[in-house]
């Protein structure tokens, strides 16, 4: 059996291709919270750089939040030998990281 995780996680997905900022925010807040509850950092680390990735295509962008969660993510996914979120946390990064400097 695979399991790809909370349906929430691709909630919000949708909801950032629809412009929907309440319903990402509480569609990646659900699935953050399921994931941690099962205590998979994969889950955990995929959803936190995708709730980071589709909020930095809000306007304004949130990005305190995004660098917290691309951090995040970065950080569990270097832990767990997931390098694949690791480098698109990196990449992603990059681009809010000075923002805040």
């Amino acid at each position: 059996t695979t399991f790809f995780g909370s349906v929430e996680h691709y909630l919000g997905m949708v909801s950032a291709v629809l412009d929907d900022w309440a319903g990402v925010d509480h569609a990646f807040t659900e699935a953050t919270r399921a994931h941690e509850a099962l205590g998979s950092p994969p889950l955990l680390a995929r959803t936190q750089f995708e709730y980071a990735r589709a909020l930095s295509h809000r306007h304004p962008v949130p990005v305190a939040q995004v660098v917290a969660l691309g951090r995040a993510a970065q950080g569990s996914a270097e832990r767990h030998g997931l390098a694949g979120i690791a480098a698109r946390s990196a990449g992603l990064l990059g681009r809010f990281d000075v923002a805040l400097a």
